[in-house]
């Protein structure tokens, strides 16, 4: 029997590890862990301060973007505008014109830009800044800049042969006239080539009468007219008499595609357009149903009759949708805004304020002074102004350069019965706009959308 001293308390053998523990746990609560509380919290808190940093840097590098708005009519209103509106209306009046389109710059900045009357008169679409317009052969100027810049860039020489062993179009072996052999690329851009044919007019504009004479089914193609016109007899030697061409500059657009192996519209987009921030700019479609968004209709002057349509498949046709401007291309297919064909025209004007894509001395070969018949792309040039007309059925378009800085562009929907010949009216129209001296915009719409 076990007896217990009265007096004497019991101790458990594990007191001192219970002690000990107790001091443990006691040192961990004081000390250790608000240290590692605020080691835990320091951590997290690194990538907090790194990931503000950056946002605070990216702020400050990336401004906000502010985009105007879109051009509207509007936006070239000001003071003594509403005079050219009244030019506008009673040339459009006279001329029984549907739709009409007007930019004007000063000193390479766009003053005005501004549509008047219906894009299309079945549904009472009104004109505005941002609709397209054929621009016939203005056309060619897009393709001479094109060519002069291969030139520029060892790509191309105004001296390489076109046709034969050697020539740039080689592919051609049954050549009636041995002058043919003789053209070069200068040629083709100077309308000097001497060409000719048994229909005695442009071949561009008889595929019926190619497609009989060449026993081929219509529509054809621009290699179908070539075959043609290379079994001609040449008018002259190349180089000795000025005959416009709308088929030489369709072969410069083939001879593009042939030394970039580029499609001609994808070369003048990526190297000519694109690179200004033309992106509008575009090659037309022959039909109706395929006119691009924003496009106008095309009509004829009163009295106009139709004509069948060059892929034979209907007796009568309209004559804008008669024609193959798919075919026509380089020579005549483009469609734009006058905004965006100024905006072009500021970078191979020659003026100072934007830098050109070609050099002075390009320039200054294109705009032959001295002979209106050995200019490139455009249509006549002298010390005052130089111009750019463009006519089709369904078209009228002039492009201007003025020496005191003002450059214009005209287009409408309409075309006149005085043909290429209205262009002069055209002229005359913007010469008395300019001469009144107006209060133009002083901004800058080209910074419009």
């Amino acid at each position: 029997m076990l007896r217990v001293r009265a007096g004497v308390a019991k101790v458990s053998p594990y007191s001192f590890l219970y002690q000990k523990l107790g001091s443990i746990k006691l040192f961990w609560r004081k000390k250790i862990l608000p240290r590692f509380h605020f080691f835990m919290l320091f951590v997290g808190l690194i990538p907090m301060v790194f990931s503000l940093c950056a946002c605070a840097e990216n702020q400050a590098i990336t401004k906000p973007i502010v985009r105007k708005p879109y051009l509207l009519n509007h936006h070239s209103d000001s003071l003594g505008s509403g005079k050219i509106d009244t030019l506008v209306q009673a040339f459009m009046k006279q001329w029984s014109l549907k739709g009409v389109s007007i930019a004007i710059s000063v000193h390479e900045k766009l003053a005005y830009a501004k549509g008047f009357g219906f894009a299309d008169v079945a549904t009472n679409e009104e004109v505005t800044p941002h609709h397209l317009f054929r621009i016939a052969s203005i056309s060619k100027l897009i393709t001479a800049t094109a060519v002069m810049k291969m030139i520029e860039e060892n790509k191309l020489k105004l001296t390489d042969k076109v046709f034969g062993e050697g020539g740039i179009l080689n592919e051609y072996t049954q050549i009636k006239d041995a002058r043919a052999l003789q053209i070069e690329v200068k040629h083709l851009l100077m309308h000097t080539s001497g060409w000719k044919n048994k229909f005695r007019t442009d071949p561009m504009f008889i595929p019926l009468e190619i497609a009989e004479a060449m026993k081929v089914k219509p529509p054809i193609s621009l290699d179908m007219i070539t075959k043609f016109m290379l079994s001609q007899k040449m008018m002259a030697e190349a180089g000795t008499f000025f005959d416009y061409s709308n088929f030489g500059y369709c072969l410069l657009g083939r001879i593009i595609e042939r030394k970039t192996g580029k499609n001609y519209e994808g070369f003048i987009k990526t190297e000519v357009l694109n690179p200004l921030e033309i992106n509008d700019i575009q090659l037309a479609k022959n039909y109706l149903k395929n006119k691009a968004p924003l496009e106008t209709t095309y009509y004829e002057h009163f009295g106009a009759k139709a004509r069948p349509a060059f892929d034979g498949l209907e007796d009568k046709i309209s004559r804008p949708y008669g024609i193959d401007i798919e075919t026509l291309a380089p020579a005549g297919g483009w469609i734009a805004t006058p905004k965006d064909l100024l905006k072009f025209l500021t970078h191979i004007d020659g003026f100072p304020q934007k830098k050109d894509i070609l050099s002075l001395k390009t320039i200054e070969q294109m705009t032959n002074q001295q002979d209106s018949t050995r200019t490139i792309g455009w249509r006549a040039c002298n010390e005052e102004i130089w111009l750019r007309t463009g006519s089709l059925v369904g078209t009228q378009a002039v492009m201007a350069r003025q020496k005191n800085g003002i450059s214009w562009v005209f287009v409408s929907n309409t075309s006149s019965w005085r043909a290429h010949r209205f262009s002069y009216d055209i002229t005359l129209l913007m010469k008395k706009i300019i001469a009144k001296k107006m209060a133009l915009k002083k901004e800058n719409l080209f910074d419009y959308q």
